[in-house]
């Protein structure tokens, strides 16, 4: 069991250069902020892991905050769901992914996340470089949570995308989605303004599989396309559209900015 700042104050973890920690037990917990403030910092060639049943980052009431910044060539590996604002009101998470680090989270990632009773979660995922490996990330899970995916560099491989009830985001601005599934709607559950495509555009590796996207991304940005496999696009494109490789399919109500 880890808590970094289980009752108020601040606690602070950080590894760098070769150093490592391991976080055990299929019954306890991972908390990064809890009452209090927590912040984990990983850079060099440091690795942190999680092992245990439960990994939050933010959780338990007002004042909850929970931080992680992974940067250099870190490594933080869970073998759990990572939970970015989870369970208490006003609870916040946020993991900044930076540089070559990489983020393996086995069970997923929630971004917002939200236990029955309780209010307000807000969970941000910041990627600005580096490589995330995951199954699917979920978005506010609940009515009263807010979820934010800030994507403007490095590498996101994954099969598709969830969203609850609540507020979501993703703002794509330079970052290369990996597709490790076939999927019939990779956004799964997100209205065409829940998404926002930026100057810096988004590129899509199908990597082999097929993938439908039934929303509109609007914005300035563009999108490229690259691996093989099939990129299905059912509504708006709103900027420049490349293909590098692969295939890309419009859809009889599909429009996109130039080619």
């Amino acid at each position: 069991t880890l808590f970094l700042s289980n009752i108020g104050g601040t606690g602070t973890l950080s590894l760098s250069g070769t150093s490592s920690y391991t976080s055990s037990g299929s019954g306890n917990y991972t908390i990064i902020g809890r009452w209090g403030t927590g912040i984990l910092n990983v850079s060099g060639n440091a690795t942190f892991t999680s092992e245990t049943g439960n990994f939050f980052v933010g959780s338990a009431n007002t004042g909850s905050t929970g931080i992680i910044n992974l940067s250099e060539n870190a490594t933080l590996t869970s073998t759990t769901a990572i939970r970015l604002g989870y369970e208490g009101n006003d609870a916040q998470g946020t993991i900044n992914v930076a540089g070559n680090a990489t983020l393996n989270a086995e069970g997923g990632i929630y971004i917002g996340d939200y236990k029955g009773g309780e209010t307000s979660t807000v969970g941000t995922l910041n990627v600005n470089g580096g490589t995330i490996t995951t199954n699917y990330i979920t978005l506010a899970t609940g009515t009263v949570s807010t979820g934010t995916l800030n994507f403007n560099g490095g590498t996101i491989e994954m099969k598709h995308f969830q969203k609850g009830s609540g507020t979501a985001a993703i703002n794509l601005n330079g970052g290369t989605f990996k597709s490790t599934y076939d999927t019939a709607d990779f956004f799964k559950g997100f209205s065409s303004g829940d998404i926002s495509l930026q100057a810096g555009g988004v590129t899509f590796d199908t990597n082999g599989y097929n993938v439908t996207i039934t929303q509109s991304l609007n914005g300035v940005g563009g999108l490229t396309k690259i691996g093989t496999g099939t990129l299905t696009f059912a509504n708006q494109i709103g900027g420049n559209v490349i293909i590098e490789e692969g295939t890309l399919v419009l859809t009889a109500s599909s429009t996109f900015g130039a080619s």
